[in-house]
């Protein structure tokens, strides 16, 4: 039988082809690789240098601050809580755990060495906690913002090697898996994601309480619930990880000069509930264990259900500017030396 003369040329084609594909995967993971290493590709990482402009630019003038996530946003104006005596700064983002306030504070040492606040507040919760639960899932401090070697530290002795190997993954190919979720990317690259910073000044602060009281919406309500419910305080298991980046974040608080308290923060008696359900003492006991062994106060304010809430978790800003004021400013002002009658709030 005679060959058939296309066969050579069938072949070409083939091989040119797979040459082909395989160039665009090349170009798919290289342009994967350099979004990955971007400098800013998000607002988690355009925050991170929120907070060290205010706290480079306001730092001589303040006492105290708030870390956290969401919860915690409700106690800022664009970063500030001003008093007239007491001015506290607030370094929150979106979902983050304690490995991204370690990431912020490490730094600041460089980024504001005249940053020197008397109190630390770390708000955090059994959510930033749960290895099963959507937040640490999504710890894009741990998974991509954080150095390899304080990955690997804050990993590998704590059993959590697959931890470490999604964090290099991830620096290849940023959407890897189910860590670094894009709905975090905003791609404000370069100058497009320089801060707008020129309006933050006390001076211009507004008073929350001078705004009509907000309404709870129900739908909303309960929708948060099942948030929780389902995706994250779902099978709770407590995190080492997160626990040995809340041990380094206390080492970088007492650095500064500042005490370092762990706050949990007010929540709804529904919310309260679930905690309850769901977590039971698997979150509070450790948490009970690591404030001991590293002498560290725990100001627990999650059966205090009688504040402004906006939804279900988080305060409004009228709650949080009460909470400050009731919880926070005294801690100051005791850390200071001062009296309550000289902290007047605006």
């Amino acid at each position: 039988m005679a060959s058939s003369p296309d066969k050579p040329e069938a072949a070409t084609r083939r091989l040119s082809r797979e040459h082909w594909f395989l160039i665009w995967v090349g170009l798919a993971l290289t342009a994967a690789f350099v979004v990955g290493n971007l400098p800013i590709f998000g607002k988690t990482f355009t925050q991170v240098k929120l907070h060290h402009y205010v706290a480079n630019h306001f730092g001589a003038e303040v006492d105290w601050l708030l870390v956290g996530d969401s919860k915690a946003g409700r106690f800022s104006y664009d970063g500030l809580v001003p008093f007239n005596s007491r001015r506290g700064l607030v370094f929150t983002s979106d979902s983050v755990t304690p490995v991204y306030q370690y990431h912020v504070l490490r730094q600041l040492k460089e980024k504001a060495p005249n940053f020197k606040p008397k109190v630390v507040f770390i708000s955090t919760g059994a959510n930033n906690f749960n290895r099963n639960g959507l937040h640490c899932r999504r710890d894009l401090a741990l998974y991509t913002m954080l150095d390899l070697p304080a990955v690997a530290a804050l990993t590998l002795p704590n059993g959590a090697t697959l931890d470490f190997v999604e964090a290099v993954t991830s620096r290849l190919f940023p959407v890897y898996g189910k860590r670094v979720l894009i709905t975090h990317f905003n791609f404000a690259l370069g100058d497009k994601a320089k801060l707008k910073t020129d309006h933050i000044d006390w001076v211009n602060y507004t008073d929350p309480r001078q705004a009509p009281p907000e309404t709870r919406d129900p739908i909303k309500d309960r929708n948060y619930l099942e948030i929780y419910r389902r995706s994250v305080l779902v099978n709770f298991e407590y995190s080492r990880v997160v626990e040995a980046a809340l041990t380094r974040l206390v080492a970088e608080v007492r650095e500064l000069g500042a005490e370092p308290v762990l706050v949990f923060l007010p929540v709804t008696e529904e919310m309260r509930a679930l905690e309850r359900e769901l977590v039971g003492d698997a979150f509070d006991a450790p948490m009970q264990a690591f404030a001991k062994a590293n002498s560290v106060t725990i100001l627990d304010l999650r059966e205090q259900h009688h504040y402004e809430f906006e939804d279900v978790n988080h305060l409004t800003h009228v709650g949080a500017l009460t909470v400050a004021e009731e919880h926070f400013v005294p801690r100051v002002n005791a850390a200071v030396g001062t009296t309550a009658a000289e902290d007047s709030s605006l």
